[in-house]
């Protein structure tokens, strides 16, 4: 009622932050706002939405946009062999996960011992993932 001109059409123009569960609105739908220079109101709720990628709920505030932040929290990843591990950020493994490149995967440092056919030789692999997919061909000596 008694607002100026430029007030009423930022009044006007309020938009609710789509994934906000309370629908807090950036601007106030009862004239609590009397110009466009009052405090926007801000839900003070954590986001919570499911990471896509890690599944980590959003531990940020309310937030506008289809998507949240990359995640903070950490996950623990197993080397090709099976006997490292080690923890990582969640999107530090989540792009790994994305490039799918074997420069991406995680490898120890424990050479492989095990015998190969010929029953002479050893494998010497850095991290060999014989024990864990126990495919043959790999042991398959080629110094006979």
């Amino acid at each position: 009622v008694g607002l100026s001109h430029v007030a009423r059409r930022h009044h006007l123009s309020i938009k609710i932050l789509p994934n906000c569960l309370v629908q807090v609105a950036d601007g106030d739908a009862y004239g609590n706002r009397k110009v466009c220079t009052d405090p926007i109101p801000l839900c003070p709720n954590i986001c919570g939405r499911p990471n896509p990628i890690c599944g980590h709920p959003c531990p940020e505030k309310c937030h506008p946009g289809p998507s949240c932040p990359p995640c903070k929290l950490t996950a623990q990843i197993t080397c090709r062999c099976g006997k490292s591990s080690k923890v990582i950020s969640c999107s530090e493994s989540a792009q790994s996960m994305l490039n799918k490149s074997s420069s991406a995967e995680f490898l120890c440092e424990r050479i492989c011992r095990k015998k190969k056919s010929c029953g002479r030789h050893k494998c010497n692999r850095k991290c060999c993932d014989v024990s864990r997919t126990l495919l043959l061909h790999h042991l398959i000596c080629e110094l006979v």
